[in-house]
């Protein structure tokens, strides 16, 4: 399992997502909307050890929303999350 942690963070990291360049931040946002579609994420592995990570119906629709709002701010404004840091949920 922490081995797929240090993965998901190479791909994305929160605390990182502010330098990153516009085309690399869309398209980490797209690949969370894909993974919510797909319902891909959370590793089945990892929410067999954390019950609570199982999203809900208002979870993912809670979670598509914010990628959606935040993908429009960084199409509006590029320089959005080199301004404001991520809000996390």
């Amino acid at each position: 399992m922490d081995r797929h942690v240090a993965a998901g963070k190479e791909e994305l990291n929160f605390n990182e997502f502010a330098t990153y360049s516009l085309r690399r931040r869309r398209s980490r946002l797209r690949a969370i909307g894909e993974s919510l579609d797909e319902g891909s994420m959370p590793l089945t592995a990892y929410t067999l050890m954390h019950r609570n990570a199982i999203l809900s119906r208002q979870d993912k629709a809670l979670l598509t929303n914010w990628v959606e709002e935040t993908n429009v701010r960084i199409v509006r404004n590029p320089f959005f999350s080199h301004q404001h840091k991520v809000l996390l949920l």
